[in-house]
């Protein structure tokens, strides 16, 4: 236990001398993120297989990335007949503002999860959790949303200060384990689902880029 607190006190002390490049690196990440290959960190998945993230297309001024579940040995495009999670990342500043004025909006009619959020200043992405299954979606270009999770980049994480040992033992406990991780409270900034007998709300994406996709990732 006395090895943990020292390592906390540790970490805590050394995470606040490099701020300022923190936020430069928020700043950068902020104006134009690129996502890595997966979702998950390896040294916190050692013996599970990594969510993988490919890229799809870019959309007038979003990127847009599926994100599935891969099971190997099997092939990419046998694993993907499941509910689809998108990522679409904001990359020009007016469809980031655009999406926090949407957030806010969705504020005023009490469906957001967190009804006291943190500032949005640095929301840059979104995962959309399709109900379509690959088939549907490849054939459609259809997403008919179940719900939305809005984040910052992981280097606009400003990790809280530790002033005590119960304080600390939290934060080991709130440790970020991947993107998805809403319970972490860190770079996810608000979310809503569709609540049963609300409208339906769907995306379109263009299905010529869809099977471009499909076609260069045919067997991977």
């Amino acid at each position: 236990m006395r090895n943990t607190l020292e390592s906390l006190l540790l970490f805590v002390c050394l995470c606040f001398p490099a701020s300022a490049q923190i936020t430069d690196a928020c700043r950068a990440s902020v104006q134009h993120l690129i996502l890595p290959s997966t979702i998950e960190s390896p040294a916190m998945h050692p013996a599970q297989p990594l969510t993988s993230i490919k890229f799809l297309f870019s959309l007038g001024g979003k990127d847009v990335y599926l994100a599935t579940a891969l099971k190997p040995p099997y092939p990419w495009i046998l694993t993907t007949d499941q509910p689809l999670t998108l990522l679409i990342v904001y990359q020009e500043e007016k469809d980031r503002q655009d999406a926090i004025a949407f957030l806010r909006s969705m504020g005023s009619g009490g469906m957001l999860l967190n009804l006291s959020p943190p500032a949005l200043d640095n929301l840059k992405y979104a995962a959309v959790h399709c109900e379509n299954r690959w088939s549907e979606f490849l054939s459609t270009g259809s997403c008919t949303v179940h719900d939305w999770q809005y984040y910052e980049p992981p280097s606009c994480i400003v990790i809280p200060t530790a002033n005590s040992p119960d304080e600390m033992s939290r934060l080991a406990m709130l440790n970020p384990r991947n993107r998805f991780d809403v319970v972490n409270n860190f770079n996810w900034l608000n979310g809503f689902q569709i609540p049963l007998g609300a409208p339906v709300q769907k995306l379109k994406f263009p299905v010529a880029k869809i099977k471009e996709f499909a076609a260069r990732n045919q067997g991977h």
